[in-house]
């Protein structure tokens, strides 16, 4: 067999994972040479058994997947799907097959969620204990508690289990959702537990850290303060030496330059700064923040902060730091302010208002690619609905159509982070792609409505392969969509 034939049989299998044929796939993976199984067909051929759900043609894929010399990025992709279906040995398994995988910052970023989905699946409670205990340990995590600073933010009574108006309705076509809507249901009864419990917000400070673009925070001795499940970067470990020092600084760190962290998560743990204070803290952030960073900024604060890059290290004197994330609205008058000042500032650069009717398009963005986006827009066009893409739109313009509609249909994507400052009580229709292992993550938009008091619907479809292609059920979303207009 030669390198073309190897080639040929993977574009075959590639293309029976994107038509969702997992028995044709796996039947044809098996009946193959070693030498056509290449990376990507042995990827093809675990989430094929992932798919299938036969206990025996798991194991003998994650057999494949340990002996086969796999690209760590191809081995955390393996294990992800395996623990996102429940198979947590498995996963686990696969990724210590290549115990360098741990040292390799070229998989860091996606190693440190694939970490805690194969946690979360591990039956054996020793087991997850153990992997809990040598993560600490390898990661040489400090045990260590920030110091209180000067800065509070405004008094605020707690909203127990998010804001009035809140509602939820799961809707599918596929007969195979059912058991997803019925794993979401329990994490929106997780969520409203997790804001039952009260939590008050206060900005405190670390005091000589280092800090890198990935977001991390350690000691000058090398105990990492914060991560994402990965161990200080070796790159930030030699760069300690000549890093640039500053006195002081803000750690609200959008590593990933996503909209929905940034604007839902990170921005309102800001609502504690005080406007025209002189002179400014700096923000640190990655390399080439996303404009509407300072966009926002200014929106929220009257001024656009000063930016600084984390680099591979910067050493801050005080690195203030602040709770971020959606649990922490239920004190929602401490943001309050923050976040009318947003609406008043976009509403004075982009005056009008928009449509009440709203469909924001993902405009055939290369993740999670919704075959049939033509057919769903025309479709909603016909129903009253105008079609925006937010790619290239001023930040003010963008929260001002959010603000003026009373339905929103989207796609899940980052643009669903503008329900922060959507009118409470706003309808929503979210159209989910399911992938297995990526539940609770795009549960996010459903938490967000809860926190602020949206009427959120969630339209589930089955998504295929590595790069999640889906396709939405248009008559059966077209009437989930008309009883969310109704009632």
């Amino acid at each position: 067999m030669t390198a073309e034939d190897a080639a040929a049989f993977t574009r075959h299998l590639v293309a029976l994972e994107a038509a969702a044929d997992w028995s044709a796939a796996a039947e044809a993976f098996e009946a193959a040479s070693d030498d056509l199984r290449t990376p990507r067909g042995i990827l093809v051929y675990v989430f094929a058994a992932v798919a299938l759900g036969d206990a025996a043609r798991v194991e003998r894929a994650t057999q494949v997947a340990i002996a086969a010399q796999l690209p760590r990025g191809d081995r955390v992709n393996a294990a992800r799907r395996l623990a996102g279906g429940g198979h947590g040995t498995a996963a686990l398994a696969t990724l210590i097959a290549d115990p360098d995988i741990f040292r390799d910052d070229g998989v860091l970023t996606p190693l440190g969620p694939t970490l805690r989905l194969v946690q979360g699946a591990l039956a054996d409670k020793a087991l997850q204990a153990a992997l809990q205990t040598a993560w600490k340990r390898f990661a040489n995590l400090a045990e260590a508690t920030p110091a209180p600073t000067e800065f509070a933010y405004a008094p605020a009574a707690p909203l127990p289990g998010g804001a009035p108006g809140f509602s939820l309705e799961i809707r599918f076509a596929d007969p195979a959702m059912a058991a997803e809507a019925r794993a979401l249901r329990q994490l929106d009864r997780q969520f409203q537990a997790t804001l039952a419990n009260d939590r008050v917000p206060a900005v405190s400070a670390w005091h000589d850290v280092f800090v890198n673009d990935m977001g991390q925070i350690w000691t000058p001795d090398r105990r990492v303060i914060r991560t994402h499940r990965w161990p200080l970067l070796r790159q930030s470990r030699l760069a300690m030496e000549t890093a640039p020092r500053i006195p002081e600084a803000i750690f609200a760190f959008n590593e990933a330059s996503n909209f929905y962290h940034w604007y839902a998560e990170w921005l309102p743990s800001l609502a504690w700064y005080p406007p025209g204070r002189t002179p400014p803290i700096p923000l640190l952030q990655p390399a080439a923040p996303p404009p509407f960073i300072a966009e926002s900024l200014a929106m929220a604060l009257g001024e656009a902060l000063p930016l600084i890059s984390a680099g591979k290290a910067v050493h801050v004197g005080r690195l203030l730091v602040m709770p971020a994330g959606l649990p922490w609205l239920t004190r929602f008058d401490a943001y309050r302010p923050m976040l009318a000042r947003i609406v008043a500032a976009a509403a004075r650069a982009a005056p009008g208002g928009g449509p009440r009717l709203l469909y924001i398009s993902r405009g055939g963005a290369g993740a999670r690619p919704l075959a049939n986006e033509t057919e769903v827009e025309a479709t909603l066009a016909a129903e009253g609905f105008e079609v925006v893409t937010f790619a290239g739109m001023p930040l003010a313009r963008q929260i001002a159509l959010v603000r003026g509609a009373a339905c929103i249909v989207a796609p899940h994507g980052a643009a669903l982070g503008h329900l922060l400052t959507a009118r409470p009580g706003t309808r929503v229709l979210e159209l989910m792609p399911v992938a297995p292992g990526w539940r609770d993550p795009r549960f996010c938009m459903v938490r967000l409505s809860r926190v602020i008091g949206h009427r959120h619907t969630l339209w589930l479809e089955p998504s295929h392969g590595a790069q999640e292609r889906w396709r939405v059920d248009v008559p059966g979303m077209l009437g989930a969509l008309r009883e969310l207009l109704a009632d």
